[in-house]
């Protein structure tokens, strides 16, 4: 029978320090597991590109934003310029037509007012003259254009010449300085509207038997403003 041979302590002691190894490497591979692997340059490119896309977006969202609240504030504020004028316009026609009623209103009371007026002092005259009472004529007229819108008052003979004047520069001049002599043989009380709302009365007088002169009245009533 062969001998068995009794390994010797080395050889035991061999395997154990050779295992030994394998076991101290353990934390190491543990270690190396756990630690994460390090992030790549290109993988940090593609994260700052994200965030500067994201800020980029925001700017342009909140620039987008602002001209909107910009261009709606403008299209308010034109609507309500647009409106006011619009208003204005309104306000200044209603004005205008409420002035131009008044002035017709205006014009017809002051003829209504000149004609009534024109034949009693057409008679008044006519009885003065037939005594030949020029003084007292002369009163008349002077008294007359102290009453506010009457400037001028003149009479004029037959013959074309000014025989009294409520302004004594006139008189004795002819008729035609004044006035056209047409106005001289009108044969009806005459009432027309010159420059400046000027209203010009001639009044023919007629006496029994013809005519005796021609009254010639100046009145201006007085202008209707806007308050």
């Amino acid at each position: 029978m062969p001998e068995e041979t009794t390994p010797s302590k080395e050889e035991t002691a061999r395997p154990s320090e050779e295992a030994s190894p394998a076991k101290a490497e353990s934390p190491r591979s543990s270690e190396a597991a756990a630690a994460a692997p390090p992030k790549s340059p290109a993988s940090l490119c593609t994260n700052r590109q994200a965030v500067a896309v994201a800020v980029i977006a925001a700017l342009i969202l909140i620039g987008v934003m602002y001209i909107w609240k910009e261009s709606a504030v403008k299209k308010v504020e034109e609507n309500l310029t647009a409106q006011q004028q619009q208003a204005t316009r309104e306000l200044t026609t209603q004005k205008d037509a409420a002035l131009r009623q008044a002035a017709e209103s205006g014009t017809r009371r002051t003829a209504l007012f000149l004609r009534h007026f024109a034949t009693p002092l057409a008679w008044a005259v006519r009885a003065e003259m037939m005594r030949g009472n020029f003084d007292q004529i002369n009163q008349y007229l002077v008294d007359l254009v102290k009453l506010n819108g009457f400037t001028r008052a003149v009479l004029a003979k037959t013959d074309g010449v000014i025989a009294v004047s409520s302004d004594k520069k006139f008189e004795g001049a002819p008729f035609t300085r004044l006035y056209p002599a047409t106005l001289a043989d009108a044969q009806h009380i005459q009432l027309t509207e010159g420059e400046n709302q000027e209203h010009l009365l001639v009044i023919p007088v007629m006496g029994l038997t013809g005519r005796l002169g021609t009254l010639v009245i100046t009145y201006t009533p007085a202008v209707f403003t806007q308050p």
